[in-house]
């Protein structure tokens, strides 16, 4: 069995270090487990992370902060913990540590007790000392955890024997007392009340055992607050799997349309707008639900690998189509067939040669690294390659294009040698597709319809988004790929790149050298 530590090293929280028993909230703002005030905390969302455990592993989960959660200096959106990664919310920001440590290397219990809080514990302290001072911010005000902690003292009081124990410790400590009154956890009255009858204890226990009976009734309520609290968690777990068998229906459902029809027909414009509406609600029920409590999104196995792919070029708030889904699983089918298997192989030979260079140029422009593979999906980073349509290089720019970025093409430039055409250069062919990239990814203002723009024009991409009758809401290239409002090149172009990614990150899965 494996206890889950994470230690503060940079940032201000409210506790140095505590063990992850269930989940784990980070962020700026108080009611987060672990709230950061520092210095360092202004890059810091308000809730901008979650640490929680998922059948006996750990993992961390960004919740859609502004600057990103890292692990080491790999922005992650989902992993999982294996102990020693150094977790920073964004760049340069509040850091902690991951401490893993199996029940059989930890200390001999020193008498010293542990707490939970909503999912955290601290061993800093003993228990009842450190349940008081838990309550407390930095600051001297009221924690957010208060309620959880009323909730904790609601079980801990059912499991005892004797709850007019609980008061006559109380009353003969008032400090005890007073940083529960402090904490927000006993109203003032309560507390005077109590202070007064800790000086009478001695001669007057069935005032103790009233008070007893106070605490007791005051259990009990909270104890059907858990209860009710616990209904509308199961309701929420329950609305989840509906969500996801409704949003697996429509999707086969659009299948009974054209792939590719350029018209909107209304009934197909109806199911995707029900799609859309189903995974909003899917989102909302999931932010109120903890990590191991979220029910796979994907039914197919390849689901959650083009996902994450697409999140690390930039989409947000998304669930990836089933039939785009299908589609990486062809062309990564048709990529691996003995007969292109060689072609792909000397593609991955190149890669060597181009990849820092591209990986530098796509940076200059904040562009992101993977769009690496436009150009291997191009050119198959051939830099001398060309095309019947006049396209050269390894972006496979037409002449029009390569002028229009900067780049020498002489009018006669079939008739030269090729490296007088600055398209068969390339750090120079590269700096000008990351210009046209930049401009696309701008205009667009999403990662899929840069990459479909590259391919289709962006002329065709602005007339395709000019038909959509709902922009506020429908401009996204889910949308257009849905209603099949992309030509048959277009619609499996962004699939082939990511299929190209896939393959590339897994080499020896899918039979090539490493």
């Amino acid at each position: 069995m494996k206890r889950f530590f994470l230690e503060v090293l940079s940032g201000s929280a409210d506790i140095g270090k505590i063990e992850v028993f269930a989940s784990v909230t980070l962020g700026r703002s108080h009611g987060n487990d672990l709230a950061f005030t520092g210095d360092d905390a202004g890059i810091v969302s308000g809730r901008h992370a979650l640490v929680a455990l998922k059948s006996q592993s750990l993992w961390l989960r960004d919740l859609d902060s502004t600057n990103g959660t890292f692990v080491g200096k790999i922005r992650v959106t989902e992993r999982e913990l294996l102990g020693g990664e150094i977790i920073s919310l964004g760049p340069n920001g509040p850091a902690m540590r991951v401490e893993v440590m199996d029940v059989k290397d930890l200390p001999a219990d020193d008498g010293t007790d542990t707490l939970m809080a909503q999912g955290r514990q601290t061993t800093t302290m003993p228990a009842m000392r450190a349940a008081e001072m838990g309550l407390l911010s930095k600051s001297g005000g009221k924690s957010s955890g208060n309620r959880s902690l009323i909730l904790e003292m609601a079980k801990r009081l059912r499991k005892t024997n004797s709850p007019q124990e609980v008061m006559q410790g109380l009353a003969r400590d008032p400090e005890r007392l007073a940083r529960l009154l402090q904490g927000g956890v006993m109203p003032e009255r309560v507390a005077d009340w109590v202070g007064g009858i800790g000086s009478k204890v001695a001669r007057s226990r069935k005032r103790i055992l009233w008070v007893g009976g106070v605490l007791g009734l005051a259990s009990a309520i909270a104890l059907s607050v858990l209860g009710w609290q616990n209904y509308s968690y199961r309701a929420r777990i329950k609305k989840q799997g509906d969500l996801l068998s409704q949003i697996h229906d429509l999707e086969t459902g659009l299948d009974g349309f054209s792939a590719n029809g350029e018209e909107q027909s209304p009934e197909r414009a109806k199911v995707v707008h029900q799609l859309l509406d189903a995974e909003r609600q899917l989102f909302q029920i999931r932010e109120k639900l903890k990590l191991p409590d979220r029910a796979p999104t994907y039914r197919m196995p390849l689901g959650s690998d083009v996902h994450q792919v697409l999140e690390e070029l930039g989409k947000k708030g998304f669930i990836v189509p089933e039939s785009f889904i299908k589609t990486v699983q062809a062309q990564i089918e048709e990529f691996t067939k003995p007969g292109n298997r060689a072609t792909l192989e000397r593609c991955f030979r190149r890669k060597p040669r181009f990849e820092a260079i591209i990986r530098q140029e796509l940076a200059r422009k904040n562009l992101p690294p993977d769009f690496l593979y436009i150009a291997m999906q191009e050119s198959l980073l051939d830099s001398a390659a060309q095309s019947d349509n006049d396209a050269r290089g390894l972006w496979q720019m037409i002449p029009e294009t390569a002028k229009e970025y900067d780049l020498q093409v002489p009018d006669n430039w079939k008739k030269i040698a090729p490296e007088k055409d600055e398209r068969t250069r390339p750090r120079a062919a590269t700096r000008a597709a990351a210009k046209y990239l930049h401009v696309l990814y701008s205009e667009f203002g999403d990662a899929a319809l840069a990459m479909a723009a590259y391919n289709a024009g962006e002329g065709k991409m602005r007339k395709t988004l000019r038909r959509i009758e709902d922009p506020v809401n429908d401009r996204d290239f889910w949308y257009i790929y849905r209603m099949g409002m992309m030509s048959p090149e277009t619609r499996e172009y962004v699939p082939k790149i990511i299929a190209m990614i896939l393959i590339d990150r897994n080499r020896e899965k899918y039979g090539f050298k490493g």
